[in-house]
């Protein structure tokens, strides 16, 4: 089990650390100075050590993450001389390598100087750094062993290391980069692959003159002469490699890589880039890692910018620009402009190709008479030989006409007016330059229906242009009848009449047979509420369902409504033990009705009419032949009926349904509360 495991090897640890004090302590009997016995004891002898010639000891071998580290734990006690790879003989450095060198994690170094012939065999110490930051000890758990100086090399009595992450440091040579080659792996080193300088260069599209294009690579290697190197291009779209294009490989004095057009015949609208391996061709197996250039996308990328319409030359004309954002420098590259309306191109507005460095194209205004209420757009592609075309590429759009919003009117029994918003995004400009104006008489196709508060006409003038926004606001104030107490609907169309042009000219004669499209109007109706007044008089009002009587001799307000300046008025005279009703005042805003028979009571069916100021237009009064019955009709849809009897007057008062929670009055307050 897992706890027998590590009691075993801190056995094992534990007898290594004894049997290293044993032999210390043997060593330490020994007298410096000493010559080796006569039994050929001497460890210079060749049969008395072994050599070491491990390149990886080295100093300048330093420990990389895919190494493995070697360790000496497997190293069998005894005498060593070190020798690099030419058969040199080397030493234990006497300086701290530090850790992560000479192939191992913890290196023993010297931690003193070497003897001299003279001293013999002589008793050194040895160190290593085992933590791994700045301030830990270089010679920590330092170790003791002997060592002799031959005349000519060193020899060392070495022991194995007691786990594997420490060993003997021998040498100073300097192991190459990753990036480096030797045939040693050591220096001298040369580059491991060909060097360029700099990224490599993407170019293109480059177009002939014959339309047909293609893409350049190019790398940059300054050494004038074959030593070997080579350069593999493989071309990518999208940041992938097409299968069918293999790459190109350049050598001596190449430097550029070719993609033709005929090439490019699947890869339209990509990004398209190169990507460059180096190597030498003796090593053809080991390549550089992949350097990628900047990307070049084949087509239209940006979306054209759809600009105006722009109003130029002191109102005497206008247009729309397609800016198209292209960047390639080429001047035979050719950008094919084609106008839409609606998303449809017209064959007579004929297409426009870009050459050189233009990247706008331009319509003129004056060309848009077919394409009124229409949405305008541009679109763009790149064009080359052999048929070879990018994909489309549209811009924005925009509304080019007059609309009417809402589209549709419905006004409901609460609404005393409704707006409608005209918006025209097609300026008004003309030879004269200025006061160019276009004019629409506003007709109803059925009457008493609506009204229009301000206007019967609709006019577009040059002055009304806002060219920031570009357009021109106007508001229309559409007015209910309320000349029926019923309920229901009453339907009709606001309709855009009789063009009037002020000025000439082609850009305000694409305006000529123009109208907007007419607006459908529904007013809702709901039906009104009646109060009547009859008798000597008895009252049925709004809010209560049964009769009263109204005995009092005095003037008094039958309905009065504030916000539009409705009132009835009544006047009642002591007849009998009761009252009647001898007099009545209507007013409606401006229009004021009196009918008086108070000057005779008895008599109320020979009562005076009166209207002393011109009646408000829409308002109605009646009077029967026998003049005994009076009607009055007002704009609002207010009624008011009269009869006139012998001793009295009959009142009945229909109002309508938006004056609900309004009245005040012998009627009630019209708010449903009894």
């Amino acid at each position: 089990n897992t706890a027998s495991v590590i009691l075993y090897m801190r056995t094992v640890s534990t007898m290594k650390l004894l049997l290293r004090v044993l032999y210390l302590v043997l060593l330490s009997a020994l007298s410096y100075g000493q010559e080796p016995n006569s039994a050929g004891l001497d460890p210079c002898l060749p049969t008395q050590h072994n050599i070491l010639q491990d390149s990886y000891r080295s100093t300048g071998y330093d420990l990389r993450a895919t190494d493995t580290p070697k360790c000496d734990d497997k190293l069998k006690s005894g005498w060593y001389r070190f020798q690099d790879l030419n058969g040199a003989p080397i030493t234990i450095p006497t300086t701290c390598p530090g850790r992560n060198r000479c192939g191992t994690v913890a290196p023993y170094w010297m931690n003193g100087t070497l003897p001299s012939v003279a001293d013999n065999i002589i008793s050194v110490q040895l160190c290593t750094k085992m933590k791994d930051d700045a301030a830990a000890l270089c010679c920590a758990e330092p170790e003791k062993i002997v060592m002799k100086n031959c005349g000519n090399f060193y020899v060392y009595d070495l022991f194995p290391t007691m786990d594997c992450q420490r060993g003997f440091c021998a040498g100073n040579i300097i192991r190459c980069t990753v990036d480096q080659r030797s045939l040693t792996g050591f220096a001298p080193c040369t580059d491991r692959y060909p060097v360029l300088e700099g990224l490599p260069v993407l170019q293109g599209p480059l177009v002939y003159p014959d339309q047909k294009f293609e893409f350049r690579c190019r790398v940059t290697y300054n050494v004038p002469i074959d030593d070997g190197h080579r350069f593999e291009i493989a071309w990518t779209f999208n940041g992938n490699p097409d299968p069918n294009i293999q790459p190109t490989i350049l050598a001596d004095t190449q430097r550029e890589a070719v993609l033709s057009g005929e090439q490019m015949k699947g890869h339209l609208n990509k990004d398209i880039g190169c990507q460059v391996r180096t190597f030498y061709i003796d090593t053809q197996d080991d390549k550089s890692p992949m350097r990628t250039t900047n990307t070049i996308f084949l087509g239209v990328k940006e979306q054209p910018e759809l600009i105006g319409p722009t109003v130029r030359n002191n109102n005497k004309a206008f247009d729309f620009q397609c800016k198209v954002n292209f960047n390639s420098g080429d001047t035979d590259q050719q950008i094919e402009v084609v106008w839409l309306f609606d998303g449809v191109q017209d064959p007579t507005i004929v297409r426009r190709v870009l050459t050189g460095q233009d990247r706008i194209a331009t319509l003129k205004g004056s060309a848009l008479k077919n394409h009124i209420n229409k949405n305008v757009q541009c679109q763009a592609r790149l064009i080359f030989a052999n048929g070879i075309q990018t994909e489309i590429r549209p811009s924005n759009r925009f509304f080019f006409g007059i609309k009417v919003n809402p589209g549709s009117l419905n006004i409901n029994v609460q609404d005393t007016e409704k707006e409608l918003t005209v918006t025209s995004t097609i300026p008004v400009v003309c030879n004269e330059g200025q006061d160019c104006c276009l004019t629409y008489k506003l007709s109803s196709s059925r009457k008493f229906v609506v009204t229009l508060k301000d206007t019967c006409k609709l006019k577009i003038c040059s002055k009304d242009w806002d060219p920031d926004r570009k357009q021109a606001v106007f508001k229309i104030t559409v007015v209910p009848f309320r000349n029926d107490v019923s309920s229901g609907n009453k339907q009709t169309t606001l309709s855009f009449e009789s063009i009037t042009l002020t000025g000439s000219g082609p850009y305000i004669d694409i305006l000529k047979n123009h109208k907007p499209t007419p607006v459908p109007i529904t007013v809702k109706l709901q039906a009104g509420y009646t109060c009547s007044l009859t008798g000597d008089p008895h009252v049925i009002g709004f809010d209560y369902p049964h009769t009263y009587h109204f005995y009092h001799v005095g003037e008094y307000t039958a309905y009065e409504v504030n916000d539009r300046h409705f009132e009835v008025q009544v006047k009642t005279w002591k007849c009998w033990r009761v009252s009647c009703i001898c007099g009545v005042i209507v007013r409606e805003r401006n229009s004021i009705i009196r009918v008086n028979g108070c000057a005779r009571p008895g008599y109320a069916h020979l009562a005076s009419l009166d209207i002393p100021y011109s009646l408000d237009k829409g308002t109605t009064v009646l009077r029967s032949t026998n003049g005994c019955n009076i009607g009055i009709l007002l704009p609002s849809g207010s009624e008011v009926k009269i009869d006139l009897g012998g001793m009295a007057m009959n009142v009945y008062i229909k109002t309508p349904a938006f004056d609900i929670n309004k009245a005040r009055g012998v009627c009630g307050t019209n708010d449903g509360n009894p």
